[in-house]
């Protein structure tokens, strides 16, 4: 058995993973609108919450009240799994042979990137609304 297998499984070295494909480059593309618009998200709710404005996030208090962190922490916690979820179906997505789990992951990794633009423009919007 050679150095780069491990039985059943090939070793592939990560370079193949960053290697520009037009697949590739379409989920590396939404991953990282994904992961601006998580930042942004981030940083807005931030900027609301210190402007008075109250988080409706259910996920976010259940876990601050759970864990007694501040809402804050709360998000940033979820941003962190969010985060972690879409890069890992961004892997399996890149990393899988069957052409419908392709295109599957793919939409999941979009409507998940969508959802964020749009609470980020909520966001957006309620901060300039209170600043206005």
């Amino acid at each position: 058995m050679s150095s780069d297998t491990l039985g059943p499984l090939t070793w592939r070295p990560a370079r193949r993973l960053l290697s520009v494909s037009g697949y590739g480059a379409s989920v590396a593309l939404i991953l990282g609108l994904n992961l601006l618009f998580n930042v942004v998200d981030l940083v807005t709710s931030y900027v609301g919450l210190g402007r008075g404005l109250n988080e409706v996030n259910s996920l976010a208090l259940g876990i601050a009240e759970a864990s007694r962190l501040p809402i804050f922490g709360s998000l940033i916690i979820l941003k962190l799994l969010f985060v972690s979820g879409a890069v890992a179906t961004a892997i399996v997505a890149v990393r899988s042979r069957d052409p419908g789990t392709k295109r599957l992951l793919l939409r999941v990794i979009a409507i998940s990137t969508l959802s964020f633009l749009v609470i980020s423009l909520n966001n957006l919007f309620w901060i300039l609304h209170v600043l206005a």
